[in-house]
């Protein structure tokens, strides 16, 4: 008889083995996922940090920031590639062969024909991914050449109307185009439209005026607010790709940065009333939905427990909460509060106020 149980207590105990490693397999499955995700933070604190400390060397040897988007290259004739904040920290981030491809001049009719034609061949050598530009938890594959998950400090973005253009500083400006220029003031932001004041638009072949253009040199010294309290970058769910750049409107800024807009509950005295703070202006609302503009222009992160990783013009980093205040998120942002167009200038910024 207990010859005959034999296979049938093989089989149980197979079972039993089978179960208890289930078990096992689902109370590690939760810790496997959580070192996944830290691993994926860890990647993309990493990529933010080493863009900050690309941006501060930039600084240092060339005295003034990045522009969102400058001119790189240039032919005989004077006309030059027009490129992102990507393109001028290449070198820096250990991308000197692809920024050489950039600077030759015998590649601006190469450059000129991706851009114009969308050839995908030519845009892969220009536009390759590069992986400091990528977060891990990025899987939206939102761009097919030069992938992008970051956005600069790209200040104030002004709306149509804007309550801001009441303001004296805009008083004697002719049109949108100088508006955007004097928006895009020290005080206001890190990042500004360098690609100018014109430029040969590869679509038409023909020098033109680009809208923004700001001639002004932004540099460590203008961030009188501090350093570790200004920021330089963050994640950006809707950044497309380091591709993008205008030279007609004021549209590539919130491709290519982060920006706040003149709005809040309460302006300083003698100042506009500010527009009022709508849920897609907060950090990582509705970061899934389409991308609306200057409106998703803001950190927002991919990362569980609704955290954004951010870096400061110090060169250090940090999870930004996404319940701070939008004036907490403007005085993060203006590099000068007290000579800012932020509608409320009074309040001074704490430490606790957004660090997790």
């Amino acid at each position: 008889m207990a010859k005959s149980f034999a296979p049938r207590r093989r089989w149980l105990d197979a079972i039993a083995l089978i179960l208890c490693i289930g078990m096992i397999w689902g109370l590690s499955m939760p810790a496997v996922v959580v070192n996944r995700e830290a691993a994926r933070r860890a990647q993309c604190t990493n990529n933010v940090k080493n863009l900050a400390l690309a941006t501060v060397n930039f600084e240092i040897t060339q005295k003034q920031y990045p522009g969102y988007q400058a001119l790189f290259g240039n032919r005989d004739d004077g006309s030059a590639k027009t490129g992102s904040w990507a393109v001028a920290l290449l070198p820096l981030l250990e991308q000197s062969e692809l920024r050489d491809t950039w600077d030759d001049p015998t590649t601006h009719e190469s450059w000129q024909a991706a851009v114009r034609d969308k050839d995908e061949q030519k845009l892969q050598a220009f536009y390759p991914a590069v992986q400091v530009f990528i977060c891990a938890e990025d899987l939206s594959q939102k761009a097919k050449f030069g992938a992008l998950s970051y956005g600069v400090n790209a200040g104030l973005h002004l709306l149509p109307n804007d309550p801001a253009l009441g303001l004296s500083q805009y008083a004697n400006a002719g049109d949108a185009s100088e508006h955007s220029s004097i928006s895009q003031r020290s005080e206001n932001g890190v990042f500004a439209n360098r690609a100018g004041p014109n430029v040969v638009d590869p679509h038409t072949g023909l020098s033109t005026q680009v809208f923004g253009y700001h001639a002004d040199r932004i540099q460590s010294q203008n961030l009188r607010d501090g350093l570790s309290q200004t920021f330089l970058f963050s994640e950006n769910c809707s950044s497309l790709s380091w591709l993008d750049y205008s030279i007609v409107d004021d549209s590539s800024r919130s491709k290519l940065g982060i920006v706040w807009l003149y709005a809040g509950d309460s302006a300083s005295e003698g100042r506009p009333k500010p527009t009022a703070v709508t849920a897609d202006m907060r950090i990582n609302n509705g970061k899934n939905k389409s991308k609306l503009g200057p409106f998703r222009a803001r950190p927002s992160g991919f990362h569980a427990g609704g955290i954004v990783v951010a870096a400061f013009a110090d060169g250090s980093t940090s999870s930004i909460s996404s319940e701070i205040d939008y004036h907490i998120y403007q005085s993060l942002m203006a590099p000068h509060d007290s000579a800012s167009d932020i509608p409320n200038r009074a309040y001074v910024l704490k430490d606790e106020d957004y660090q997790l």
